[in-house]
């Protein structure tokens, strides 16, 4: 493939290869053949992998994207590659381009986009999450990769930049990055969703969950016999446009991480504190300041959830259908599962959860070790 410099390619466009050829792997290469199986070009594996997915179906766009989830990268990362490629394949008369919008698809089985968060792509951290996923047959595209400051509300920001995009019906799942690992597949996750009958899900955990005070009372008196009550931020799986909704920006998530920053949120607490002992006022709760200016995203969905809509039908995982969020279970995380035909099982609900997520295991790193090490082991034997 040629190194000059790719010009833009739309991302609405459609790459066509050329029919009559066909790819072979040679020593170290892959060889295109004609008809005649003379060799037209040599191109390399990358290069190989865009010529096999180009069947007049998959726009520019889509491209880059799969390669990104392929590879655990950033789209920017790999879309100078991929228009390159695709230059070189056109410029040997490979390739040609249908210069226009696609037509959508109707969503099938498969049909889920999975995106989770970390400003590392490469970290170690990740390993969890990524091989869980290639073993499920999960494609998961990393959003936020390079960034320098990854405050809580730029999940809200990059997830919202992925769904404005889509097609309504589109189901959109994303995760938290570096405490997370799948236990099921992509057709598996959209089966049980749909099967749920509403537009949204949020994982739900036992301990309560920095939403504001004023909505506690809402998450305490859910009639629910499940203790998963309170809403966890780190799981949410919903069709696109619930999730345009519900990630659009405000002026709140806008305005927060102009002034606010690890090292700020302290000194803001204090202060807090300070104002609230000169005006006497009793019912300060200095925990709430904490909550707020840290959990942004978090208190984002709460308000949603605890506010309900008459427009989007929200519901809470309180059994761990889907998701199961291990907080405050850490003491004692063997007391709360067991393993059936080669699955985790949670034992307050019976359910075997799609998505295991372990808040804290920073702190609570052997807790994240051993479910890893029963899902690994159980993986083995299925």
């Amino acid at each position: 493939a040629s190194t000059e410099p790719a010009a833009p390619l739309s991302k609405f466009w459609v790459p066509v290869r050329r029919q009559g050829c066909r790819l072979e792997k040679a020593a170290d290469s892959f060889a295109l053949l004609d008809a005649e199986e003379r060799e037209i070009a040599r191109i390399n594996e990358t290069a190989a992998q865009i010529w096999r997915l180009c069947d007049g179906r998959v726009s520019v766009g889509e491209l880059i994207r799969i390669l990104s989830a392929i590879h655990f990268a950033a789209p920017r990362a790999v879309r100078e590659d991929v228009h390159q490629v695709l230059r070189a394949l056109e410029g040997h008369g490979l390739m040609s381009f249908e210069k226009k919008p696609p037509r959508h698809a109707e969503p099938g089985p498969n049909a889920i986009r999975f995106y989770s968060f970390a400003n590392r792509v490469g970290s170690p951290q990740l390993r969890l999450l990524k091989e869980s996923a290639e073993h499920e047959g999960v494609s998961v595209e990393v959003l936020g990769d390079g960034l320098a400051r990854f405050p809580t509300t730029v999940k809200l920001d990059l997830l919202y930049e992925q769904v404005r995009e889509l097609d309504d019906d589109q189901i959109v799942c994303a995760v938290d990055g570096f405490d997370v690992f799948f236990c099921a597949g992509a057709e598996e996750i959209a089966r049980k969703f749909r099967a749920m009958g509403c537009d949204c899900v949020f994982s739900a955990e036992r301990a309560y969950s920095h939403q504001y005070p004023k909505y506690r009372k809402f998450y305490d008196e859910l009639p629910v016999d499940s203790p998963y009550r309170y809403l966890n931020a780190g799981s949410i799986i919903g069709y696109a446009h619930a999730l345009k909704k519900i990630c659009a920006p405000t002026l709140s998530t806008r305005l927060q991480p102009l002034v606010i920053n690890p090292r700020s949120i302290n000194r803001i607490k204090r202060w807090s504190s300070r104002v609230a002992k000169t005006l006497r006022l009793e019912r300060f709760d200095p925990g709430f300041i904490y909550s707020y200016v840290y959990y942004t995203d978090q208190q984002h969905y709460g308000k949603v959830v605890a506010r309900g809509s008459s427009k989007l039908r929200i519901r809470l995982d309180h059994d761990t259908e889907l998701f199961w969020c291990t907080a405050f279970e850490w003491r004692d995380i063997e007391a709360h599962y067991r393993t059936e035909s080669g699955r985790i099982v949670n034992v307050h609900t019976g359910n075997v959860p799609a998505v295991i997520h372990v808040p804290g295991w920073r702190v609570h790193g052997h807790v994240f070790r051993r479910l890893a090490e029963v899902h690994s082991s159980l993986a083995g034997d299925r």
